[in-house]
């Protein structure tokens, strides 16, 4: 796809994906199915394991995109949405030497 037309994949991200409060057991239940589960979220070591599993995540995405040679930028469910679009998209024209496709 990406040969012929000028693809950008956009990650919509939540804080919470990537970071666990220290906030005691907390229950996490699929949005579908079953299979909920408690973890403590105070225990450093299961806070760490939830970032480096979302590290992975990211980064599998980040790999997969690349090789198809599609442009990626995230946007924070939380906070200004329109900063990291005006964001990606200087940076994409600065890249293209102000070209606009």
């Amino acid at each position: 796809l990406s040969r012929v037309h000028d693809v950008i994949g956009v990650r919509v991200v939540d804080p919470l994906e990537e970071e666990l409060p220290s906030a005691g057991l907390v229950r996490l239940a699929p949005i579908a199915g079953e299979g909920a589960r408690e973890l403590d979220a105070s225990s450093e070591p299961v806070r760490a394991s939830w970032r480096d599993e979302a590290t992975e995540r990211r980064e599998e995405v980040e790999e997969l995109l690349a090789r198809a040679r599609v442009d990626l930028f995230s946007i924070p469910t939380v906070g200004d949405l329109g900063a990291p679009v005006q964001e990606f998209f200087r940076r994409r024209q600065s890249r293209s030497g102000g070209r606009t496709c």
